[in-house]
């Protein structure tokens, strides 16, 4: 008995959140947020950490519990409780110490706290530097701290260029065309058959659709 209490003491513990946590920074290392799923960032992120902690084999009492939380001042995925996954985007031109205080007021709630960049483009280098300068696990009183940058090239898919001959650009002019081309048809007829008064009427309808139309083809918003 006493052989096996040296033995634990003297191994290195593998199912405490210290090891979960490094388990954790581990698959973040691995994981790609843009690797072809049509889902949100930190779905996808609970979907996987849940997926890579809990094997088939795991039983209901050991299994890390792994949720998902909305809000600015809220981790996106959190384990078992006490490890915080932060998911930030783009940041632009944002003073760091903006994110700063959003990572203090994370540390208030989690022992363990990982900051996971989105966006991985040079622009946002020394954004990220910053911040990690000013914190550190030790500043913020908890356990651990780590940032993990996205794989090179995941920052994200290139959203569709605004064009007037692409396919979703061309589809709107089309379309205010074609109502220019149904209103002076009906107008055409309604001439034939109505007073002058009505007429005028629907001369006046038809220029404002035909104006519509042109105006879409130099506006095109997809």
């Amino acid at each position: 008995m006493d052989e096996q209490l040296d033995q634990q003491a003297g191994g290195a513990d593998t199912s405490g959140p210290d090891a979960t946590f490094r388990t954790v920074t581990d698959l973040l290392d691995s994981w790609d947020p843009h690797a072809g799923r049509n889902t949100p960032a930190a779905r996808d992120l609970r979907w996987y950490l849940n997926e890579e902690l809990n094997d088939g084999d795991t039983s209901v009492w050991n299994r890390d519990i792994v949720e998902r939380r909305r809000g600015s001042s809220s981790a996106d995925v959190v384990v078992n409780g006490e490890i915080g996954v932060k998911l930030v985007e783009r940041t632009g031109s944002t003073d760091p110490g903006d994110l700063t205080v959003v990572i203090r007021l994370l540390s208030k709630q989690y022992n363990y706290l990982v900051i996971y960049w989105l966006d991985a483009s040079p622009v946002e280098a020394d954004y990220r530097r910053n911040v990690e300068r000013k914190l550190s696990a030790a500043q913020l009183g908890i356990k651990d701290l780590r940032f993990v940058t996205a794989p090179s090239g995941a920052s994200g898919p290139t959203p569709p260029a605004q064009s007037a001959v692409g396919g979703p650009g061309l589809r709107r002019p089309l379309f205010a065309g074609g109502l220019s081309v149904l209103g002076a048809g009906i107008a055409g007829l309604l001439v034939t058959h109505f007073s002058e008064l009505s007429q005028l009427f629907v001369f006046g309808i038809a220029g404002v659709v035909a104006l519509s139309a042109l105006l879409s083809v130099f506006v095109v918003t997809q």
